[in-house]
């Protein structure tokens, strides 16, 4: 699904995560097709997490690890009303 998306947004270099989810929804019908705000995280994760690459994987992870934690505690959703996960986020009470 994920290649999917960068493909179509390779094809589509301004499409957004709106337009990439309905040509999803065509492309897939019958199966669960992301949310909005994931398929921006594909393309947010891609271009700043990736671009260009770390050079070994160390590096890479690092980097990775830096996105996550600035997508989840710094950076403001939309689907959130504006709110980064970290605020929303409440722990299951049920026991793993």
């Amino acid at each position: 699904m994920e290649n999917y998306i960068l493909n179509v947004k390779r094809e589509h270099s301004s499409w957004g995560a709106r337009k990439i989810r309905e040509r999803l929804r065509h492309r897939f019908s019958g199966i669960p097709i992301p949310a909005k705000s994931t398929i921006h995280a594909v393309l947010t994760l891609k271009k700043e997490a990736t671009q260009p690459a770390a050079r070994n994987l160390l590096q890479q992870q690092t980097r990775f690890d830096d996105f996550i934690e600035i997508f989840s505690l710094h950076r403001p959703h939309e689907a959130l009303a504006m709110k980064c996960p970290a605020e929303v986020y409440q722990p299951s009470l049920r026991p793993y």
